[in-house]
């Protein structure tokens, strides 16, 4: 994913793209230090310790246009079967901000996913998972570790 995109150095990369399945935002990471951070995170999410986090604002991450943010956040409920999770925030000036609606069960589940690529990473083996459901979101979010 990290080819041709001008990243340098960044240990977590996110980008926006049509990928074999979809509108998908990948995530690469590169450290498993990144990778607990965003473990962490969604599990603090899933307790309800917070209330919303801003993925952008972790350390040395690069957000390829036209994405400009990715923020997750703690709903109460999910009266809507229909509803859409992730929802597409366009801007005028074409650029692109992401908004992760779960509840805490939900985050748990995502928590869960995330657990058995660091796991993986903490072998260290390179490898990647899917934390959405394609079928159920217009987008597809991949978290990859050192692919």
């Amino acid at each position: 994913m990290r080819e041709g995109l001008g990243v340098g150095e960044a240990t977590i990369v996110f980008a926006y793209y049509k990928g074999a399945y979809g509108p998908t935002v990948g995530i690469d990471i590169q450290k498993l230090d990144r990778l607990r951070d965003i473990k962490t995170a969604i599990a603090d999410l899933s307790k309800g310790l917070i209330q919303k986090f801003s993925m952008h604002d972790l350390p040395s991450v690069v957000m390829v246009t036209p994405l400009k943010s990715f923020t997750l956040l703690l709903i109460g409920s999910k009266d809507d079967p229909t509803r859409k999770k992730i929802k597409r925030l366009g801007k005028p000036d074409g650029s692109l901000m992401l908004q992760w609606d779960q509840t805490g069960y939900e985050w748990e589940t995502t928590c869960e996913l995330v657990s058995e690529l660091e796991e993986i990473a903490s072998e260290g083996l390179a490898g990647h998972q899917y934390l959405t459901d394609g079928s159920s979101d217009d987008v597809l979010v991949e978290l990859a570790f050192k692919e």
